[in-house]
Formats: C-alpha cells, structure tokens, sequence
C-alpha cells in the first residue's frame, strides 16, 4: 500500500493529530447521509435512551434528536480527538446534560449496566472492531428488552476494492453480520439495501452500495 493510503487508513479507525478535525469532517460529508438513513431506521421510542458506537464529530445529533424522543444520548469512541470534537460540536446537548461522549479501548467490552439503552446505531465502524461477536453480545446485554440495534455497512465486495481498505479493515457479508446478530440473541433480524453517491475518502465520486441491518432484544 502507497505511505498515504496507509495513514489514511489509521485515520479512518482512528482520528488524531493535526489531522483529526480535518478527517472527522470529510468523514462526516461522505457518510452524512448513511447516517441519516440509519437513524430513520430506529423505531421511535418514548423516551429514547440512545447508544452510539463511533460518532466522529457528531454532527448528526441535530438530526437525531429531531427523528427521535430521545430523554439521554451516549456515544463511545475509540479517539479521544473525536471526543473532543464532539463535546465542542454539540455543547448545548452536553450543558443540558442531554449527550455524553466517552473514550473506549474498542475492546468489546462495554461499561453500562445491563436493559440500559433503548436504542444503539453505527455507521461505517463494523470494520475495526477487534472481536465483533463480543461487540454484538454487549450490546445485547446493554439493551433494554425490545431494544433494537441498526447497523449501517457498505457492501463487502465495494469495501474490498478500495485502495485506502487493503490494511486495518475487514468486511462482512450480510449473512455474516446477520449470524453475529443470531449469536448474541437478537430476533425480528432484517435487512435493507441502499446505494449513494458520494465523494470517497481519496477525493473521487463513487457510486457506493451499502445495507442497513436490524435485530431486536425480545423479551
């Protein structure tokens, strides 16, 4: 892989340095609208306790609070630039105390309580996590009963091609992302396919594929 590819890449996962702002907000235009679609896809609940796993600068959250009742949004990341960001972004939810945004080690492991959350989204963030069955279990013990997870990915086989992927990403296939759902013990599984144009991450326009997948926690 050529050296700029490679950094970009490492920006991708994980934004920081000089850099970071500059790379959350051309994150932030391509994956606006993916975003946007994943969030139509939450059923609306009163009052919404939201998890978000990998926001980037959330800038989506005008929109979110807007589609959603939501009482309190939570969103973990792996880049304490983007925490930064995101605190600096949306500091009218943060003062009243309506958003938090929380440093992880992107482990698997999440520090909530158990039936806490009644919704959790991503966008875009499958492809870096380490142990992502253990990701789709946590979820499902943080979720309150009858909470559900959307998950937004772009096609494994586009995903595959691009020239900045070839190190640091893994994609999966809808079957793939369905079993992890299987796994943890989500039901009502389905999925939705979409495609858009957007300007990729090395500055040229694409005609990106991407499926949104919905699970359930019964009970």
């Amino acid at each position: 892989m050529k050296k700029e590819y490679l950094e970009l890449a490492e920006q991708l996962k994980c934004p920081s340095g000089e850099r970071a702002k500059e790379v959350a907000d051309t994150m932030f235009a391509s994956n606006e609208n993916m975003i946007k679609t994943t969030i139509e896809n939450l059923r609306a609940e009163t009052p919404a306790q939201v998890l978000e796993i990998g926001f980037g600068n959330a800038k989506h959250l005008v929109f979110l609070f807007r589609e959603l009742a939501v009482k309190h949004y939570t969103g973990i990341d792996i880049s304490k630039a983007m925490v930064a960001e995101a605190n600096l972004v949306n500091k009218t939810y943060v003062a009243q105390q309506k958003a938090d945004f929380l440093q992880v080690d992107g482990k698997g492991k999440l520090q909530f309580t158990e039936n806490y959350f009644t919704h959790c989204f991503t966008a875009n963030t499958l492809y870096f996590w380490e142990k992502p069955q253990q990701y789709f279990n946590e979820i499902f013990r943080v979720l309150k009963p009858k909470g559900q997870l959307v998950i937004a990915c772009i096609a494994k086989e586009f995903g595959e091609q691009l020239p900045f992927t070839q190190k640091g990403f893994t994609f999966y296939s809808k079957a793939s992302i369905k079993t992890f759902f299987k796994n943890a013990g989500f039901a009502a599984i389905s999925s939705i396919d979409y495609s858009e144009d957007v300007k990729s991450k090395d500055g040229q326009w694409v005609r990106r594929p991407f499926f949104i997948i919905e699970g359930e926690k019964l009970g």
